[in-house]
């Protein structure tokens, strides 16, 4: 796969636009869409909570598979399954 920007530039933007992502990431790290509902009460944190659980059942997550996780600050187990799950 090619790319239009080497990875020289892509840490460089990164770097460089890092306090605009950490000013509306939450404390974690995290930055996501929400679900809200009735359970989430308008609390943002809930919402994004209740739409991560719909994407593991949705997407049939479970302890046995394998998972991807994307994160600029950190490497997380999926939602509540041990550590020792195959989460990549």
């Amino acid at each position: 796969m090619s790319s239009r920007f080497t990875e020289q530039e892509t840490e460089s933007y990164y770097d460089s636009e890092d306090a605009i992502y950490r000013s509306f990431w939450d404390e974690d790290g995290s930055v996501h869409w929400g679900f809200f509902d009735e359970s989430s009460n308008g609390d943002f944190m809930q919402a994004c909570s209740k739409l991560n659980h719909m994407m593991v059942e949705k997407g049939r997550i479970n302890e046995t598979s394998r998972v991807l996780t994307l994160d600029a600050v950190t490497v997380r187990p999926p939602f509540g399954f041990p550590t020792t799950a195959n989460a990549t």
